[in-house]
This record gives structure tokens, sequence and C-alpha cells, in this order.
């Protein structure tokens, strides 16, 4: 493979890059806009606990 693959593969990945970053883009916007209030987080439980004490 030459360098004519390579620069055929990085054209490949920008056009597809290029073209799905969009899409995904509107669908997160569509997703948020049935929250209520999309800037309140969870209270989330630590996944790990550390002892602190003897």
């Amino acid at each position: 493979m030459g360098v004519k693959g390579f620069v055929e593969e990085d054209i490949a990945s920008n056009v597809a890059g290029c073209s799905t970053h969009p899409l995904d883009l509107i669908k997160v916007h569509m997703q948020l806009q049935g929250e209520s209030n999309p800037t309140s987080v969870p209270s989330l439980r630590p996944v790990l606990t550390f002892q602190t004490g003897s």
C-alpha cells in the first residue's frame, strides 16, 4: 500500500466524520428538548470508597 492508499483512507474518514457529526449533534439537541431541566445533575454515588480511619 502506497501513499495513495493512505490519502484515500484519510479522505474517506474525513467525509465520514463531517457527515456524521452534524447528524449526531441534531440527535442530541432533539433528545435534550424533552428534558425538563437539563442543567440539573442527579446525585451520584462514588464508585470507589476509601477508608481514612484505622
